[in-house]
């Protein structure tokens, strides 16, 4: 978002010297803003475990989710009659996926884990607890949290009763409730304290229910005898209530009192010691007799896993999977008439699937909550059908990174988890997976607004992948069931229309009788036909992991990973047309690459678990890109103006915090004008640019910058015709601010506060440097620069330049001076300039790559001056002072032709005196030597020196004197 009086655009700000990022207030509709015209849906995206229905018609959810039609609800939520989302309800971190229970004041009672110990003994377990929630979801201070100690981590609590008293029943599978020993159940006060009156005995509770008299029911979720016990108010067993039935080898998993006070009951049992055939679900009269009367025959393989009970008499049944009540298989969810026959009047959605709660509203139409997320909550109508009504929302799963626009605005999918169709193994997120020869996870559409697009047929193309099984992974046993599946990434489509798929070959090997399993991963490259058939070209790298793929103009293709090329390892390669190997582009080893992208300049873009860099067209790495991130990069997208959008996990680039989603200005600065706020919840594995600039965002994530979107979004990708600025370092406080020469008419702002909004122009007119507009601006500090009506602020940080060389030494000879500076890191060169004058001009004469120069063919007796700059991959140092230097030629050579020795006075006293005569090889004598002696004997001095005169005498004399000469 943007200040009113400002153009949508972008002050492009940075080079490889400056920390640039943005600290503007934003409006509505700027660059990096969430498109709210595009919402592919945001219901109940997640598992729902538990439904209540409140006496207002409106629903508390709990389960597993973190939206629910547009609200960002972590695991417990209210719903409004019709299915839409309570935002009066939101109980913040105390939400809770346990078990859930309303109190006849309205407020809720929930339990979830909160907290966990550990123990040297026992290892780690969690602590539930028991919490109680006002009307509006916040915490009640006046209800004490009833801490449950759970033997696993499993959750403990598995029900939760609240009695006309006010006092809770808490059952389920733990040895403990607020220290106190209390195994399987327990009762608390109204203020959430241990009830100690009522000590019940041990057991393993799955659910509870209150009789018309108080008493409490109590079903054994151990598989254990008796399966079923009625408490006394104190929690001691009702003798006088003797079940008639008993369970063989399982569990009782649901539990109903009826009006009449008669018992059903539901589970996983085969039959009942009274030779009824119960399979699944019987009743019990108000003792505990069985109710002979009532027989439903379920599939024993099945059982029930939930029930409920209608205001006619009816009751619906859930199976775990499928339910055989007399005749053909039915529906996972099925009615029984009062006596246990089935009620063929009922017919569920078929999109009724993985239920995991039921429940009857007052009105008699029946709530479904589910695994499944295409229809995590639904209600039926009294016949089974839909009703249309009641709208909880339909939430992608997944999305997938594997998107592509179309023509026409419509969003495309190329493989996703979406709306509930997981195998037990879960495919890596975005990728196709094709299991046994099936595309079990099929492409969809979504519209220009985000709606599904239900008139899509996926593709018939359909590669034979079966050829990249593995079955000598198998083991030869009975005891083993083997799978084979190819999970391939994004395809890509070369310019003949040949599709290029990576990924990997995936062996699921099932050991029978305990449950367990293990994958064995094989990496796949292939090529295929339009049509679908293989081509073999790419057998010579088989063994290539790839995990990024991109065409260039020319056809050729780049891709990397960890590829193995002629027995070679290498991360980046680049293919020819035909699929060989090019030997031109140089084979490099580096980070993880997830995604690759090519700039219209030939110049390569690669991102991955290392951040981000730049290649040559020739494969070399360039050095002077080098953007900092601090996550994975998972997608990278160049615009046609050169910018770069990122995706990813990182939360912050370039020290700016820019979480999941980012757009970097040309050389690798961030682009402060793009910014999605707080950014996106969870990590950005896909991005696609739209012709209208915009930029549609995939990935694990459900909320972008406060709203909801669960999985896919849109982002304005703001003004992107106004002029690209750019920021360049030229000392350690002074910057130059350039734009394209052709925008005119333009005037550069700054401040150094953008809460003030005291913007002011920059002293400096602008000057034409080549095809740029160019001005200087000082920094005393961190600095904010925008162009007058155009642009967010971006900020310019004052640092040093690099590092300047000093010299060390020098030597001077003939015709020639001996350099020598010091030498730094990260130097790649060094710039020597000469001139003649310490002012200048001065000329280049050399670059040497270490810290020494010999500049020879000078004039002797000349003076010379020398200043040095350090070259760096990116940049230049500042010039060191100047150094003068004067070569000189050798002197002939000198001879020595006498040596006259005397006495001269002294004050009394007498100094010795040695003249010696300089001359040439010709006997001609030479003036301005000087020589050096020294005396010896009675007086002993040196070393003494003298210059010879026109004569060539150089006279010595002594500094010691003696008395008698």
């Amino acid at each position: 978002m943007t200040h009113p009086v400002f153009l949508r655009t972008l002050l492009l700000a940075g080079a490889l010297l400056l920390h640039l990022g943005a600290l503007s207030s934003r409006s509505d509709a700027a660059a990096g803003d969430v498109d709210l015209s595009f919402d592919p849906g945001s219901g109940v995206n997640g598992s729902v475990y538990s439904v209540l229905v409140q006496p207002d018609g409106k629903l508390i959810i709990a389960g597993q989710f973190t939206t629910v039609r547009g609200l960002l609800r972590t695991n417990l939520a209210r719903l409004n009659a019709d299915g839409s989302g309570d935002a009066t309800f939101h109980a913040g971190t105390n939400g809770s996926g346990g078990i859930i229970a309303l109190q006849p004041d309205g407020k809720v009672l929930v339990s979830g884990m909160f907290t966990s110990v550990c123990d040297e003994t026992w290892g780690c377990f969690p602590i539930e607890s028991i919490r109680r929630l006002n009307a509006d979801g916040s915490l009640d201070a006046g209800f004490t949290p009833a801490e449950v100690q759970a033997f696993t981590d499993m959750p403990g609590c598995r029900a939760l009763a609240v009695q006309p008293d006010g006092r809770i029943l808490v059952g389920g599978h733990f040895n403990g409730v607020n220290g106190t020993n209390r195994p399987g159940l327990a009762r608390l006060n109204a203020d959430g304290t241990l009830d100690h009156s009522f000590d019940p005995p041990p057991a393993s509770v799955r659910r509870l229910a209150l009789q018309a008299n108080g008493d409490v029911l109590v079903a054994d979720g151990s598989g254990g005898s008796p399966f079923l016990s009625r408490l006394n108010s104190s929690g001691q067993p009702d003798t006088n209530f003797n079940p008639g039935a008993s369970l063989s080898g399982s569990y009782v998993s649901s539990l109903a009192v009826q009006p009449d006070g008669r018992i059903l009951l539901g589970g996983f049992f085969t039959s009942t010691n009274a030779n009824v055939n119960g399979k699944g679900t019987v009743r019990l009269h108000a003792n505990g007799a069985l109710d002979t009367s009532y027989n439903a025959p379920v599939d024993p393989n099945d059982g029930v896993s939930d029930l409920a009970l209608q205001a006619d008499g009816k009751v619906l049944i859930a199976g775990a999977a499928y339910t055989e009540v007399e005749g053909p298989r039915r529906q996972i969810l099925v009615r029984l008439h009062p006596n246990g026959a089935l009620d063929a009047t009922f017919n569920p959605d078929p999109g009724v699937t993985q239920l995991t709660t039921l429940v009857v509203q007052p009105n008699g139409l029946a709530l479904v909550g589910s695994y499944s997320p295409s229809l995590n909550l639904t209600r039926l109508n009294a016949d089974g059908s839909r009703d249309n009504s009641f709208d909880a929302g339909r939430s992608l799963a997944r999305a997938n990174p594997a998107i592509a626009l179309q023509a026409d605005g419509k969003l495309l999918f190329g493989g996703v988890l979406v709306e509930g169709n997981p195998y037990w193994w879960e495919a890596t997120p975005g990728v196709l997976a094709f299991v046994n020869g099936t595309n079990n996870y099929g492409s969809f559409r979504l519209n220009a607004n985000g709606s599904r697009d239900h008139s899509f047929v996926v593709s018939s193309f359909a590669p034979p992948l079966s050829g990249f099984y593995h079955p000598e992974d198998c083991l030869a046993s009975p005891n083993y069931d083997c799978y084979h599946g190819v999970a391939v990434g994004q395809p890509l489509v070369q310019l003949d229309g040949k599709v290029l798929l990576s990924g990997y070959s995936i062996t699921t090997i099932f050991i029978t009788g305990d449950d367990t399993s293990f994958q064995i991963w094989h990496p796949v490259l292939a090529r295929f036909t339009a049509a679908g058939m293989l081509d073999s070209t790419l057998d010579h790298l088989t063994n290539s992991y790839v995990t990024a793929m991109a065409r260039q103009a020319d056809g050729r293709i780049l891709i990397a990973g960890s590829l193995n090329i002629d027995g070679t390892n290498a991360n980046f390669a680049r293919l020819n047309t035909d699929g060989s190997i090019d030997n031109s582009f140089q084979r490099s080893l580096g980070a993880t690459t997830s995604s690759l992208a090519v700039q219209p300049d030939g110049k390569v873009i690669a991102g991955g678990v290392g951040g981000l860099s730049r290649l040559n067209s020739d494969g070399t790495r360039e050095a002077c890109f080098n953007p900092s991130v601090d996550g994975t990069v998972y997608s990278v997208v160049v615009q046609p103006d050169g910018k770069i959008l990122l995706g990813g996990s990182f939360t912050t680039v370039s020290g700016v915090s820019r979480r999941g989603v980012a757009r970097l200005n040309p050389d690798g600065s961030l682009d402060g004008g793009f910014n999605a706020g707080n950014g996106v919840s969870g990590a950005v594995t896909a991005l696609v640019l739209q012709p209208d600039g915009n930029v549609l965002i995939s990935g694990d994530f459900v909320a972008v910058n406060g709203a909801v979107r669960p999985y896919v979004a849109r982002l304005l990708g703001g003004d992107t015709t106004a002029p690209a600025l750019r920021i360049f370092a030229t000392n350690s406080n002074a910057v130059v601010v350039a734009w394209p020469s052709a925008a005119t008419g333009f005037i550069l702002q700054q401040t150094t506060n953008l809460a003030t909004s005291a913007w002011g122009a920059v002293p400096t007119p602008p000057s034409v440097v080549g095809a740029e507009h160019q001005v200087a601006a000082q920094l005393a500090s961190r600095s904010f620069f925008r162009l007058a009506g155009l642009g967010t602020p971006a900020i310019a940080y004052p640092v040093p330049p690099p590092v300047t060389p000093q010299l060390l030494t020098s030597v001077v000879g003939n015709a020639q001076v001996s350099l020598s500076w010091t030498a730094l890191a990260g130097a790649t060169s060094h710039h020597v300039q000469r001139a003649t004058n310490v002012s200048g001009p001065y000329v280049t004469i050399a670059n040497p790559t270490t810290a020494t120069l010999t500049d020879t063919n000078l004039v002797n007796g000349r003076s010379y001056y020398y200043k040095f700059a350090t070259t760096y991959p990116c940049g230049e140092s500042a010039f060191s002072n100047p150094a003068g230097f004067t070569p000189f030629a050798p002197p002939p050579p000198v001879y020595v032709q006498s040596i006259t020795m005397s006495w001269v006075a002294s004050s009394g006293r007498f100094k010795a005196r040695a003249v010696v005569k300089v001359v040439t090889s010709g006997g001609v004598p030479v003036s301005n030597v000087s020589v050096t002696g020294s005396f010896s004997g009675a007086i002993n001095d040196g070393p003494l020196s003298g210059d010879s005169n026109n004569a060539g005498d150089a006279p010595i004399t002594s500094l010691s004197r003696i008395q008698n000469g």
